[in-house]
């Protein structure tokens, strides 16, 4: 079991999840890294996919930041 999780939320921003899992990455060892994908409707969960080590929920409807 990880001592911390990092929760990345991200909605139609593919182009920044590579940056952003290796800025939780950095931040410490024993990391749970989870992407909650907001029902983007482009190519992000095919960059989630090509990133090893992470854990990858998407909700069917977008929620916005109250979600």
């Amino acid at each position: 079991m990880s001592n911390a999780s990092v929760i990345i939320p991200t909605h139609n921003r593919p182009r920044l999840l590579p940056r952003a899992v290796e800025s939780a990455r950095a931040a410490g060892k024993d990391l749970e890294i989870i992407v909650v994908d907001d029902a983007s409707t482009d190519e992000t969960a095919s960059v989630c996919r090509q990133l090893a080590g992470i854990n990858y929920i998407r909700l069917e409807r977008n929620q916005g930041v109250a979600g």
